[in-house]
């Protein structure tokens, strides 16, 4: 049996299930069982991120094998589709081993991303069911804006140039923040 552990947020409208120790496998639904089901669903793509990367990725087939190890309140965030919670393990120390261990996690949603942008260049994006939707342009934008946002929490500074829309993933700006983000992860690490 393979146990993964797994939080949960949990809003008036939505919960959110993620994994503890696979930064960025989370996934929403509308109560405690659907999240865990959908996290369960889509441990294939998160896979996919995780590919080339070496990791040793083997989640479990079945929600028995989901062991909740914290429960978080949701907020207005959550109920809005995104989590918010701080959980008790993103405010431990994170040593060199574990360092590498997320850089590669992070590393792997950038190509990942990038190879979408790629795929998605010059085609018209499908809109949501009630007309809602980006383009490219401005899901390029919404990234730079949130990683500009999470800069700003972070401690330290970083120059942070205006983004310039219409670029790849790659350019510049997108550069700096990846250089910008793996600096900090790097900084103040335990032994």
């Amino acid at each position: 049996m393979n146990q993964l552990k797994v939080f949960l947020e949990i809003g008036q409208k939505k919960t959110f299930a993620g994994a503890v120790d696979w930064p960025g496998w989370c996934r929403s639904g509308k109560d405690e069982i659907n999240a865990m089901q959908s996290l369960l669903d889509y441990a294939p793509r998160y896979a996919q991120v995780l590919a080339g990367s070496g990791l040793d990725f083997n989640p479990p087939d079945d929600i028995a094998d989901l062991v909740v190890v914290e429960r978080q309140p949701g907020n207005a965030t959550t109920d809005f589709g995104a989590p918010d919670a701080i959980l008790s393990s993103d405010q431990a120390e994170v040593n060199q081993t574990e360092n590498g261990f997320f850089q590669e996690v992070l590393q792997g949603c950038w190509r990942t991303f990038d190879q979408a942008v790629f795929a998605a260049r010059g085609k018209e994006l499908r809109t949501g069911p009630r007309g809602g939707g980006r383009d490219l342009d401005k899901i390029l934008h919404h990234l730079i804006e949130g990683d500009r946002g999470a800069f700003l929490c972070a401690p330290g500074s970083l120059a942070y140039p205006r983004p310039c829309l219409g670029n790849s993933r790659s350019d510049a700006v997108i550069g700096v923040n990846q250089v910008g983000y793996l600096s900090r992860l790097n900084r103040n690490l335990t032994a």
